[in-house]
């Protein structure tokens, strides 16, 4: 509580409880009360802040982890530089043990590493802040070992042997994508460049590969998809972005969901139709011979046959009992949708 400007023994002399008071001082005891009062919801309001939470949470956690200074705390630029430094202060050598239920408190934790007792990977520690990687082995020596295996418990997140007493830090998936927001991610540009560099597109390059000469048809399609998704950019921001945030956003995902279902089954109908349908791997034994024939159907009289009737040769070329791999299937099925698809 902060000091006031006078001493208040000297503002009100003698017992104010058993005398009557001049108005003078009603007025300055009434000032005082009404100060005091100010001060308690001041100083209510000021425990629920933000800065002050955030401050008590810094000053604790350097205390936790052996006086850190606090200015490490703020050496990221973003938001997130919080995560790092927890994430960056748990992989210390006095910190592991306490995880691993080698020890119970972090004095207790560093005091055989300074004593030479802590084993990384076979050899000695004497630093209580090195950083442990994924995969490090964390041992006692074989004295420590026996009067600490009675004290190991097991953990859910840890590998532990209880026979040598021998920890290993195992890696851990953090952070997870889900569905709705790799869809969100399509409507920007820095999604799409995100998209560009997944593992998404590989396995996409991967199936082209497999199914298709020059994997021309799939990368296509991922072309157009994101044509589709610039041109959603284009055409204004979302509702789900300039909505209410309380509003049900399954509703707008699954909406979002058919737009760019049925922007991809029209990218897929012109790319086909562009590309005049590239060579099939049809069953039979001599793959020169499906590719001549799917070629003769396909280039005969272009002018006068439309591709949905060239698309139904195909089929009814493709009989079920000359079916005979899963590759086949793949193709017949294409075939199925672009029937659909096509006028």
């Amino acid at each position: 509580m902060p000091a006031f400007r006078f001493k208040t023994c000297r503002l009100l002399p003698g017992n104010v409880r058993n005398r009557e008071l001049s108005l003078i001082q009603r007025r300055i005891l009434r000032r005082l009360r009404n100060k005091r009062r100010s001060i308690k919801r001041n100083l209510s309001q000021r425990e629920n802040l933000n800065s002050n939470i955030k401050s008590q949470t810094t000053r604790k956690l350097s205390i936790y982890y052996g006086d850190l200074p606090i200015r490490e705390m703020h050496r990221g630029r973003e938001r997130t530089s919080y995560i790092p430094f927890l994430l960056n202060q748990e992989t210390r050598s006095d910190v592991i043990p306490v995880r691993l239920h080698f020890s119970d408190t972090l004095p207790q934790a560093r005091q055989p590493i300074s004593h030479r007792r802590v084993c990384l990977n076979n050899g000695l520690v004497t630093i209580t802040h090195l950083k442990v990687s994924h995969g490090d082995l964390i041992s006692f020596k074989e004295n420590d070992a026996r009067t600490r295996g009675e004290e190991i418990r097991r953990s859910f997140y840890i590998d532990i042997s209880v026979g040598k007493i021998v920890g290993k830090f195992l890696p851990a998936k953090i952070w997870r994508r889900t569905k709705t927001e790799w869809f969100r991610l399509l409507t920007t540009q820095r999604g799409c460049r995100l998209l560009k560099k997944s593992l998404f597109i590989w396995i996409l390059k991967a199936l082209a590969n497999l199914y298709l000469p020059g994997s021309a048809f799939l990368v296509g399609l991922f072309v157009g998809l994101l044509a589709a998704s610039s041109t959603a950019m284009a055409a204004g921001p979302p509702d789900w972005m300039t909505g209410d945030p309380n509003e049900r956003l399954l509703r707008k995902t699954e909406k979002q969901l058919l737009k760019v279902s049925e922007e991809l089954d029209q990218v897929t109908a012109q790319a086909v139709a562009n590309a005049q349908l590239f060579p099939l791997p049809l069953p039979g034994t001599n793959a020169a011979e499906q590719a001549d024939t799917i070629r003769s159907i396909l280039e005969h009289d272009l002018d006068g046959i439309h591709l949905n009737q060239r698309i139904r040769r195909i089929r009814k070329w493709l009989q079920p009992g000359e079916i005979d791999n899963s590759e086949s299937l793949f193709w017949v099925q294409i075939i199925d949708q672009l029937n659909r698809l096509m006028p």
